[in-house]
């Protein structure tokens, strides 16, 4: 295929991603700026995958709407997928991605986009139990436990998603709360776990300053 479509803008909008992932079967086509047809997305799989940075399987076998998703398709991923996109508004950065997280919240243009990715994020707390969430990596000094940008999660292809009801395998930390405060997140790559207090997350903007993220569950304390 030629260089000029796995270049094409369309591959860097932000609302152009629920386009590709959300339709319940994969049998999507590709079309120019004329209306004639380019390709369907079988026939391009290896080049809508290398312009987007989505796994092929997660484009043919596993669609957005399979309920193997669940299990295999993690905030930090989906992240990961948008975490390069941009949008002619600052805000849509955090709106574009309602439907794939199926999530709602008012579009309140004029907010930013900072305000309105931690909105977005709050939201999803409140319907999965999936910590991926949290991780993402930042070049600022203070950022609390919610990221500030999808860009954040450029880095979270292989993060998995893991909560109260999805444990990896392995003893269970023991301290003097439950067991199931402890969200663990699981990195595929380098094989290292870290444990977060999620009971200190606060509603709303009052995002967590003091809890810590501890690698190897060797240290868990929040103050």
């Amino acid at each position: 295929m030629s260089p000029i479509f796995k270049a094409s803008a369309w591959f860097r909008r932000g609302w152009t991603l629920q386009e590709l992932l959300a339709p319940k079967s994969s049998h999507i086509s590709f079309l120019d700026v004329n209306w004639t047809l380019i390709g369907h997305l079988s026939d391009l799989l290896e080049d809508v995958s290398a312009a987007t940075g989505i796994a092929k399987l997660f484009l043919t076998e596993m669609r957005f709407q399979d309920p193997r998703r669940q299990r295999n398709v993690s905030i930090a991923r989906i992240m990961s997928w948008a975490s390069r996109r941009i949008t002619s508004r600052e805000e849509d950065v955090a709106y574009c991605l309602l439907g794939l997280f199926n999530v709602h919240m008012p579009l309140l243009y004029g907010e930013g986009a900072t305000k309105a990715f931690y909105r977005l994020q709050i939201e999803i707390m409140k319907e999965s139990d999936d910590e991926s969430l949290f991780a993402w990596t930042s070049n600022r000094e203070v950022s609390g436990l919610l990221a500030h940008s999808p860009a954040c999660f450029a880095n979270s292809e292989n993060i998995l998603s893991f909560g109260p009801g999805n444990r990896p395998p392995g003893p269970r930390r023991a301290g003097p709360n439950r067991d199931d405060t402890y969200g663990l997140m699981y990195w595929q790559e380098t094989s290292t776990t870290a444990a977060v207090d999620v009971s200190t997350v606060q509603a709303g903007y009052g995002l967590v300053q003091n809890a810590k993220v501890c690698s190897n569950q060797t240290d868990m304390s929040v103050g």
